[in-house]
Order: C-alpha cells, then sequence, then structure tokens
C-alpha cells in the first residue's frame, strides 16, 4: 500500500497544474470564470437594473442578499459587511461573492456605489442653507 502511495505521490509531473485545472473546472459551472469579463454597473441605477436582471438567475443565497441590497440601500451603505450579512440571513462571504459576481473586486467596492448615491442623493450644506433662505424669504419672513 505505501508503495502504491508513493507511485502516486511522486510520479506527478513537477509542472503539473492539476490543482489550476481542477478549480478552473470548478468554476465553470459556477459562471466565477465569467466574472473577469464583467464590468461592474458605473452608476447605482445601472447597479440596480443589472441587479434585477440576474437575480432570478442567481443561486438562493445570492437572492436573498441581492433582494435585501435592494430593499436597504442605506443599510448597505453604511453597515458592516458581518452587519448586513446578518440581516439577510446570508454569510459575510456571500456578500463579496454577490460583489464578484456583479464585476466589482469586492464588498467594499460594491459598496462605495451605495456611499456615492448617498452622497449623490443629499445636497451639500450650501445647497440647503440656500434653500432654507429661499423658502424664508417666500413665507415672509425676513
Amino acid at each position: 500500500m505505501r508503495q502504491r502511495l508513493e507511485y502516486l505521490f511522486y510520479s506527478r509531473p513537477p509542472n503539473d497544474d492539476s490543482s489550476g485545472e481542477r478549480n478552473r473546472r470548478a468554476a465553470q459551472g459556477t459562471g466565477m470564470s465569467d466574472r473577469a469579463n464583467v464590468e461592474p454597473p458605473e452608476t447605482f441605477d445601472g447597479f440596480q437594473r443589472r441587479l434585477i436582471e440576474i437575480e432570478p438567475h442567481l443561486p438562493k443565497r445570492l437572492r436573498q442578499a441581492a433582494a435585501y441590497a435592494l430593499k436597504h440601500p442605506d443599510e448597505f451603505a453604511l453597515g458592516t459587511a458581518s452587519t448586513l450579512a446578518r440581516g439577510a440571513d446570508v454569510q459575510a462571504s456571500t456578500l463579496v461573492r454577490l460583489a464578484q459576481t456583479l464585476g466589482f473586486a469586492g464588498f467594499s467596492e460594491l459598496q462605495e456605489l451605495y456611499r456615492s448615491r448617498l452622497r449623490n442623493r443629499w445636497p451639500d450644506y450650501s445647497e440647503r442653507l440656500q434653500a432654507l433662505q429661499e423658502n424664508a424669504r417666500d413665507s415672509g419672513d425676513p
């Protein structure tokens, strides 16, 4: 038995990349190998459209994460991966896989899209001050 194991262990050529080949074959079944060709959406609206488009084709846990991401965009912008994962009832690694499925390098890059949406949604201080002054003038206040 020992001779058989030694033969199997040592008979493999040194440059045999069987683990890389095994990983490549495993990735083909999951769509992971196609991620390199997917460009991440540049806008939040584009992200939402893509997520809605691919959601029915996602595995169960990724669908759960996607649904949570669509329903809770503010939490997604500000929360930690573990907190969001708990809310979506998935593992934090599922959020990373969701981000990568959509073409992002990882969860942080996806979260930055949510944060930019939040920043762009709210006017800056000077715009809010000007709106308050205009409202005060319209109401007759000095």
